[in-house]
């Protein structure tokens, strides 16, 4: 999977913002949840959320031979879609961080979905926008997303960096490439 390539990058995002196992994470757009997978193993508590209940029934099935095998995994799936996650998760403790990981360009209402997202953080806690695509993406993927009936969506930086701040992130962080057809890699504190 070349996705899972990503995962050392995405760790050391994760801590250079001084987020370390035990901390809480709440994955959004998981799909069949490698990710949150990985980082339950490593030592995280997190709860995943995708919007197919397939998804969230073949990531149960992970969580089971996670711990058959006999380690240790705080993790749970949920079906949520990311405008409303917050009422998804609203029975758990605030997060203390939250990451999308090529998801967030699917979503119909990406800015309801920022604002979703900082409701599930604690004050200080951040939240990870990971390798999302440029504005470019859905010149590229017209014709999919048409055949498909999906959302396909591409980002200005400063568009994403104006919606964050205006969601209530305090600071923004640049973790990736600065150059304006890069994918965005970015880091936001509540």
């Amino acid at each position: 999977m070349a996705a899972l390539g990503h995962l050392p990058r995405i760790c050391q995002a994760l801590q250079r913002c001084d987020v370390r196992p035990p901390g809480r994470l709440l994955e959004l757009g998981s799909g069949h949840g490698w990710l949150s997978e990985a980082l339950a193993i490593m030592g995280y508590d997190v709860c995943a959320t995708t919007l197919s209940r397939h998804e969230v029934e073949a990531a149960r099935a992970r969580v089971a031979s996670i711990r058959a095998k006999g380690l240790p995994a705080h993790l749970e799936y949920r079906e949520a879609a990311m405008e409303s996650v917050d009422e998804a998760v609203s029975d758990l403790p605030l997060f203390d961080a939250a990451v999308v990981y090529e998801a967030l360009h699917h979503v119909w209402d990406w800015r309801q979905a920022l604002c979703a997202a900082r409701r599930c953080l604690r004050e200080g806690g951040w939240l990870f926008i990971v390798n999302e695509p440029s504005l470019l993406h859905p010149l590229v993927s017209y014709r999919m997303s048409r055949l498909l009936g999906v959302q396909e969506a591409g980002f200005l930086r400063g568009a994403l960096l104006r919606e964050l701040r205006r969601a209530g992130f305090c600071e923004v962080r640049v973790l990736g490439s600065r150059l304006p057809l890069a994918k965005h890699w970015l880091a936001a504190r509540a």
